[in-house]
């Protein structure tokens, strides 16, 4: 079943939905990027919060895509593109030319749907003790 939803900036109504989905930050975290309006969320008709993309810049400049979620009761309803798209017209209108995300080497799956989205492999990175696999960066130009 398809979901109508809106992308929205994350506000701070979306808090508690944020910190129970997005583990790997701590609440005082979520906080602080909500007020730097760093979370798109995906919203539908009915309030319901069923996806959230989380970005930064690496190097204070470059718009990198941290994580992108999506409930799996939602998932294959191409939110996750909406809200890639929601986030990528965002930049645009910044100014930004390139987009960067990333996935673990292992990941198949997220590495073929960062190309379905029209982003290429530009390296990996070895990141140390911080994870034992290599990461793999992808680029996308923004027209």
């Amino acid at each position: 079943m398809q979901h109508r939803t809106t992308i929205l900036i994350a506000a701070d109504r979306h808090f508690d939905w944020l910190s129970a989905h997005d583990t790997h930050l701590s609440h005082d975290r979520i906080r602080q990027l909500i007020a730097l309006q760093a979370y798109l969320v995906a919203e539908t008709e009915d309030g319901q919060i069923v996806g959230f993309l989380r970005f930064s810049r690496i190097w204070g400049t470059l718009p990198f895509m941290e994580l992108i979620m999506v409930a799996p009761p939602f998932r294959r309803q191409n939110i996750g593109s909406r809200l890639l798209q929601g986030w990528e017209t965002m930049m645009r209108q910044t100014g930004e030319k390139v987009i960067v995300s990333s996935s673990v080497a292992s990941e198949r799956v997220p590495q073929a749907w960062h190309r379905a989205q029209g982003f290429t492999e530009a390296g990996t990175l070895a990141l140390g003790s911080f994870q034992r696999e290599r990461e793999v960066f992808f680029l996308k130009e923004l027209r």
